[in-house]
């Protein structure tokens, strides 16, 4: 039996003061208090996406950071930057001399509020690395999220069709004759409705269960209408989509 070298290359810690400089950090985004953000952040800080898909993109400045958390604050309502429930940030120092110079504090978050123009509320998970450079202030930053959620928010800032409504067309016919046929008791006519291929599904069928076949629909139908009347079937709004 073989088994592989282990080489620590660091400690993981659990209580840290550079946790306490990402906490602050939180506290000065959810007030929008810039000033504080300044101070929290070093003059050569950078910040980066593990997701972008632009390999030429430049890191975001001190300065584009602070404006981003601003606006993010003014373009939006209940904006929140917090640790996740049930998740702790962990600070980390590398013996890796390429980390000398800094601690890393990685951190399990939530992003959440409701878009200002749009109503579009959003609250999702994302993983950040934070450096912290000796001077305790932040030097680097590197997030993961998932982008996608806001898509919603962006597409609701213009006005974006989904299709047409009818409130008269030969599909809403279809349909009104079959539900009439089901008042008078014609299954001929209530069926004819349907494609032979079509497959039905309702509180009729067991949870979890494949969609019946006509054949197998049929009969279900027919013991329906053995057993209860149906004194009236009254379409008043019919809408095809």
């Amino acid at each position: 039996m073989y088994f592989s070298q282990k080489k620590e290359n660091g400690t993981v810690y659990i209580d840290h003061p550079v946790i306490d400089v990402v906490n602050q950090m939180y506290e000065a985004v959810n007030s929008n208090n810039l000033e504080a953000l300044n101070t929290l952040l070093s003059d050569d800080y950078k910040g980066v996406w593990g997701d972008e898909m632009n390999k030429d993109r430049e890191p975001q400045t001190k300065e584009e950071f602070v404006k981003n958390v601003d606006t993010w604050n003014t373009k939006n309502r209940y904006y929140s930057l917090g640790s996740a429930k049930n998740a702790y940030p962990d600070a980390i120092t590398y013996s890796d001399e390429n980390f000398k110079d800094v601690t890393f504090v990685y951190c399990w978050e939530v992003l959440s509020g409701v878009g200002g123009m749009t109503g579009v509320k959003f609250t999702q998970r994302r993983h950040t690395q934070y450096a912290i450079n000796s001077e305790n202030k932040i030097a680097f930053v590197r997030t993961y999220m998932n982008q996608m959620p806001f898509m919603e928010s962006w597409n609701s800032r213009s006005e974006l069709s989904d299709g047409k409504i009818y409130s008269n067309h030969p599909n809403i016919n279809t349909v009104r004759k079959a539900m009439h046929a089901l008042q008078y008791g014609n299954l001929d006519h209530f069926f004819e409705a349907f494609d032979e291929n079509a497959t039905f599904d309702g509180l009729f069928n067991d949870w979890d269960s494949e969609d019946l076949t006509m054949d197998e629909f049929k009969p279900m139908q027919t013991d329906f209408l053995d057993n209860y009347s149906i004194d009236s079937v009254d379409n008043k709004w019919i809408k095809y989509y």
